[in-house]
């Protein structure tokens, strides 16, 4: 069958000039309607000799027809077999070889009227219809047929009228129909375009915003990778000197995040001036400063003194229209600049300074990554005024173990069902291991049926302040070098972490000495009576020390060899 349908489209295709749909079924069926017109002829033929003629003029006008449907002229075509097949009965009359008009006509007229209909436009059907009726009204004046009382040519040009109308009013219902449909086509097609078309605009706009999303978290990303790489950096270089740290840290900062200048300015004893301390080595107008000791005023003009006395951030992402901003000589490039407070609490220690070469440099995302590095940067100089105060490395121990003893426990541990408990002295044999050398230790195949052990030393400036020790649960645990990494870097934070919780609890306890002291002072000063200043004195001290007793003595006066009392302290 598709064999077949397949020849039948190849035979009936037309011209390729005729486009329209309806033009194109009219030249398809007119092929097919030829076709079967010479197959008609073919067994006529055959029937006799005195058909003959006419079945040779028939074939030859089938074959025209079909021929004519494979051009841009099926048109012409369609019109000649139409026109042949109606006007056959007509030829008949005239000739007088049928029995009568009616017969002749009902014979091939309304066949050939139907077709008609399906090969010819409206406008030529109707045509068709009126030449065809008015051939069968005037049939008695020019037919040579026998006159019979039955035979009624009126009559039968009713029959073509009331055929041929029906026919036309199909046709133009069909083709009303057809044109309906082909609008609501149109319209459907029209949707579907602006469908596709808004579909592709959203696709189009989703996808370039999924670009941008991508290029956010990529940057974003990256971003998170170079703080990350900074911290890392910063916190393996504790064990430099101050200023060598400090120069690491600038130096790194400007590194990754592709700054051509980072400053790090420290505030002075007397809160007026902040000190360049620090810079990146890849800036040689920077290495000036450093090298002049370059000083900022607090408060003064320029985003640096802005932060060093309002504590806040201050940016400058247009260095020339900036008001705030001060033009230095030797950072002329610089067009974009921030200027970050290094803070422990609300005490500003210092400022960090980074300028780029671009406008608008800096983002959102880029002022949250610079802040926590101003949080470690300032941790920093804190613990190094904190360790200013000791001398050696054994002093800072030994105030962490002072600070330990008090009311404190001497460490904690973690069970895997996730409670954490109070620790005594271990005292097993990991422990005294990473005391003894202050390194890692790792004990795959420990003694005496215990657990592979990972032991990891907490410091701070060289002194071992604790130890941190991991047990596996699995017998052949083998602790690898990610693991044994991770279990360092976490001691390093913890130590620098530990260091900055007893400055921090060191100041406050110094603060609420100077509160007593302060309180104290405040009595005594109340009185000008020396009993009076006394007493006040042991009460107020018992008080606050919580003595059980308090009491002051004074020296007895004694006589020298000139007779003068020397009174003693008291």
């Amino acid at each position: 069958m598709r064999v077949l349908l397949e020849i039948l489209k190849l035979i009936s295709q037309p011209h390729s000039s005729v486009t329209d749909l309806e033009e194109v079924r009219r030249a398809q069926l007119l092929s097919i309607l030829s076709l079967l017109q010479l197959f008609f002829v073919l067994i006529g033929f055959n029937l006799g000799a005195e058909l003959r003629p006419f079945f040779i003029t028939y074939g030859i006008i089938a074959i025209l027809s079909y021929i004519l449907s494979r051009t841009k002229f099926y048109s012409v075509g369609a019109y000649l077999l139409v026109y042949f097949l109606v006007s056959f009965a007509y030829i008949r009359i005239l000739a007088g070889d049928v029995p009568s008009i009616e017969l002749a006509i009902g014979s091939s007229v309304y066949i050939s009227l139907a077709l008609a209909s399906a090969l010819l436009t409206s406008g030529n059907f109707l045509i068709l219809i009126i030449l065809t009726a008015l051939a069968t009204f005037a049939a008695p004046y020019y037919s040579n047929v026998p006159s019979n009382e039955l035979d009624n040519p009126f009559r039968a040009g009713g029959w073509i009228l009331a055929l041929g109308l029906v026919l036309y009013a199909i046709n133009l219902f069909r083709a009303r129909l057809d044109k309906r449909n082909f609008n609501e086509l149109l319209r459907a097609n029209a949707q579907l375009k602006d469908a596709k078309s808004t579909l592709e605009s959203r696709v189009d706009e989703r996808t370039k915003e999924l670009e941008v999303s991508l290029k956010q978290l990529e940057s974003r990303a990256g971003r998170l990778q170079a703080a990350s790489e900074i911290s890392q950096t910063i916190s393996l270089n504790m064990t430099q000197k101050f200023d060598d740290l400090l120069t690491e840290s600038a130096d790194v900062i400007a590194r990754k995040t592709g700054h051509y200048h980072v400053g790090i300015f420290i505030v002075d004893q007397n809160n007026k001036y902040v000190t360049l301390k620090a810079v990146n080595r890849a800036s040689p107008g920077g290495q000036a400063m450093l090298a002049r000791q370059h000083q900022l005023k607090i408060g003064g003009t320029g985003v640096v003194g802005y932060a060093a006395q309002s504590g806040t951030l201050r940016m400058a992402l247009d260095t020339g229209a900036d008001a705030v901003f001060f033009n230095n000589p030797d950072l002329p490039q610089t067009h974009s600049e921030v200027a970050l407070p290094l803070k422990v609490g609300t005490r500003v220690l210092g400022v960090l300074d980074i300028q780029s070469l671009q406008s608008a440099a800096f983002e959102r995302e880029d002022i949250v990554i610079f802040e926590t590095l101003a949080n470690q940067i300032a941790l920093i100089i804190q613990a190094s005024s904190g360790a200013a105060t000791t001398k050696t490395s054994n002093m800072a121990s030994a105030s962490v173990t002072q600070w330990n003893r008090e009311e404190r426990a001497q460490g904690y541990s973690y069970s895997p069902d996730g409670s954490i408990g109070t620790l005594a002295s271990t005292g097993n044999a990991a422990t005294h291991q990473v005391f003894a050398s202050g390194e890692t230790v790792l004990l795959d195949k420990p003694t005496h049926n215990a657990s592979p052990t990972l032991a990891v030393p907490v410091k701070f400036r060289d002194a071992i302040i604790g130890v941190i020790q991991i047990e596996a649960s699995e017998e052949a645990r083998k602790w690898s070098e990610d693991e044994v990494s991770l279990a360092q870097a976490v001691s390093e934070r913890a130590g620098l972490a530990l260091e900055n919780a007893r400055l921090f609890e060191e100041a406050e306890k110094n603060a609420e000495r100077e509160k007593i002291l302060s309180a104290i002072t405040s009595r005594i000063g109340e009185s000008n009576k020396l009993e009076n200043i006394l007493q006040t004195a042991i009460q107020e001290l018992g008080r606050s020390l919580g003595a059980s007793r308090t009491f002051i003595q004074i020296k007895p006066p004694a006589s020298n060899g000139d007779g003068a009392d020397e009174r003693g302290p008291a």
